[in-house]
């Protein structure tokens, strides 16, 4: 992952904004505390709509593992892919490292604005570098040993490159649900589903019921544990 430079109110990149968040809640930073404040971390996204995209991609990834973190959360018989788990798991380690880095970063800062004495090592002059070859050493030596030395070192690593699918967006999700449920009484959850969705619509389109659920705008039943999840447009 890339040093985080996008700003954002008082935060500097997704990092500084997960600590300041779990550390607001006074929470140990685990994958537990990471799904508590993804709403949170997800509100301050939204405020970043304004600002170059370029800046914002940083948020942008780390939105999407948190989105993860706290779908595992909520469906705990939720199959995550060996990458995602990787993903969650990095960004926890990552978040612990950058709260070492950055306690260790104010401790200095603090340090140099102290009223403590610093002191510094002599300044020497460094030695004169001087070329000094064997006597029948010749330039057209000197060239083939120099070729031999480019011929030996490791060659470039060539990056695999990706492409990044289409956005999946909460609001659209909630919409799409919404105008559903106008058409017909009743909406099966595991029929929506099933015609091509992708793992992240799947969880985006889970969030999107939570929320409705949360407005009280649908009503969910689920008879019995894992089983079919019905939708009806609520009626208060």
């Amino acid at each position: 992952m890339s040093p985080f430079l996008a700003q954002v109110k008082n935060f500097e990149g997704p990092l500084d904004l997960l600590l300041q968040l779990i550390e607001k809640d006074e929470l140990d930073i685990t994958q537990v505390s990471l799904a508590q404040v993804t709403d949170d971390y997800l509100a301050y996204v939204r405020e970043l709509q304004e600002v170059n995209p370029d800046e914002v991609a940083d948020f942008l990834v780390v939105a999407a593992r948190l989105l993860l973190v706290k779908a595992r959360a909520i469906m705990p018989s939720l199959t995550l892919t060996e990458e995602e788990e990787e993903d969650a798991a990095e960004l926890e380690n990552r978040l612990k490292a950058y709260k070492i880095a950055k306690h260790r970063a104010d401790l200095l800062a603090d340090l140099l604005t102290s009223t403590r004495q610093l002191f510094s090592r002599p300044f020497t002059m460094p030695a004169k570098i001087i070329f000094s070859p064997p006597p029948l050493f010749s330039v057209a030596q000197l060239n083939t040993h120099m070729r031999a030395v480019i011929a030996d070192l490791p060659s470039a690593d060539i990056l695999r490159q990706d492409t990044i699918g289409p956005k999946v967006s909460l609001e659209e999700k909630i919409g799409f649900v919404r105008s559903l449920l106008d058409r017909i009484s009743s909406l099966d959850f595991g029929e929506m589903q099933r015609q091509g969705a992708s793992k992240t619509d799947v969880i985006v389109t889970f969030l999107a019921v939570l929320e409705l659920m949360k407005r009280q705008s649908i009503n969910v039943r689920q008879e019995q544990p894992f089983g079919t999840m019905s939708l009806s447009k609520s009626t208060t």
